[in-house]
């Protein structure tokens, strides 16, 4: 059961990578967005967002985890 989440997450984190590279390396990426740089209060909230529920949703995950393992 362990094997087959461990061999998800990898899967996971190297397919994040790869579309993360993709997306960096694209032609559209490269010309940029005016408009962006403009808004940079608005990309700030957005991105801590994106990056604060991942770390809240593993912490409680990681909770649950332990302590189900230990009964």
């Amino acid at each position: 059961m362990y094997t087959l989440v461990a061999i998800f997450a990898v899967l996971l984190l190297v397919g994040g990578g790869i579309a993360t590279m993709l997306i960096g390396f694209s032609e559209k990426n490269r010309e940029g967005d005016p408009s962006y740089d403009k808004r940079t209060k608005r990309n700030v909230a957005g991105l801590t967002l994106y990056y604060a529920i991942p770390v809240v949703l593993g912490m409680i995950a990681f909770i649950v985890f332990i302590f189900t393992r230990t009964r």
